[in-house]
């Protein structure tokens, strides 16, 4: 059995590939043979755009940011439709889900968990996979808290910090590698600097932001980092916002209720990762039901950086899900 998943997995690849070569990844008859469908579904005050690829057990994945989109993740992630429906959303605010208010009461991390609650009763999902990259990891986390007899297994993948401490050490080495790149990134500290910049100032300040995150910054090159100035704009005034409860608050500690899990958890992270590993031990400690990953020669980025050891990982992780 596994002989023939890893056969299914290869070809899958291979067809990738040739799939995605070129750019090809946007050209709408590619996406149709990877059982691709996209749509936007309705929640309370807004509407999140989907995308869905392949056919299997259901993986939601969470981006990063907040405030960024599922763009930088693809396509990359893609590797995960070989035997399952990957199904990728952009967060209220960010990306095509920019049909919402952007004070508190529409921008907080409690409606971004029933935004994900909509999403999965939407689409008819009983139980799926959760993958959160980055902020997604903590978004993840705060949804396994409240809704985790819905979720088979849960995936953290370059996690920040599940308390304050953990990110505040963040945010100091954040200050520490941006340094060199301060004069690229200095009108995307506020949101009345950041509504200055048009589409390309955004892309080439992302891509120094961004490099600095990597274990080689010259990868950067091989991220989908392109910018709808208006997905933009939204993206920060969500991080903004997010901010004011959710980011850099002293009271912020999901470590506790973290111990009460009991769903199958998988955290991969960097060892150069911006977000210091002994935070990723940390959430492993707490979680009873886990195992960590960790892989050297990366940064925050495991899918684009180590994608052979990323993609072995995760579909390791997967099949215990699936024999279970």
């Amino acid at each position: 059995m596994l002989k023939l998943y890893m056969v299914k997995f290869f070809i899958f690849c291979f067809f990738m590939h040739l799939a995605f070569a070129d750019g090809a990844c946007n050209n709408s008859e590619n996406l149709d043979s990877l059982f691709h469908r996209e749509g936007v579904v309705d929640v309370e005050n807004g509407k999140l755009y989907y995308q869905t690829f392949g056919q299997g057990t259901p993986i939601i994945v969470l981006h990063g940011g907040p405030g960024l989109d599922q763009n930088y993740l693809l396509p990359q992630l893609l590797h995960l439709a070989s035997d399952n429906q990957l199904i990728l959303y952009d967060q209220r605010g960010s990306g095509r889900s920019l049909d919402t208010g952007f004070g508190s009461e529409y921008i907080n991390i409690d409606q971004f968990v029933d935004d994900l609650e909509i999403l999965r009763q939407s689409l008819g999902i009983d139980k799926f996979v959760l993958l959160g990259h980055s902020w997604g990891g903590f978004l993840g986390m705060k949804y396994a808290m409240k809704y985790q007899d819905h979720l088979s297994g849960l995936i953290l993948l370059n996690s920040v910090a599940a308390d304050y401490r953990g990110q505040h050490a963040f945010v100091d080495e954040f200050y520490m590698r941006t340094k060199p790149v301060l004069d690229e990134i200095k009108d995307f500290f506020t949101y009345e600097d950041f509504i200055q910049l048009d589409a390309s100032q955004i892309t080439k300040g992302y891509k120094a932001l961004f490099s600095v995150y990597l274990y080689d910054p010259q990868m950067i090159d091989k991220m989908s980092l392109s910018f709808d100035v208006k997905s933009a704009q939204g993206g920060v005034r969500v991080r903004e916002e997010m901010a004011k409860t959710a980011w850099m608050q002293p009271g912020i500690d999901l470590l506790p209720s973290l111990k009460k899990l009991e769903l199958p958890t998988f955290i991969l992270h960097g060892k150069q990762d911006i977000v210091p590993v002994w935070a990723a031990e940390e959430i492993h400690k707490a979680i009873p039901n886990s195992e960590i990953v960790l892989i050297d020669k990366c940064g925050h980025f495991a899918f684009l950086e180590r994608p052979l050891q990323f993609n072995a990982a995760v579909h390791r992780f997967l099949r215990k899900i699936d024999e279970m």
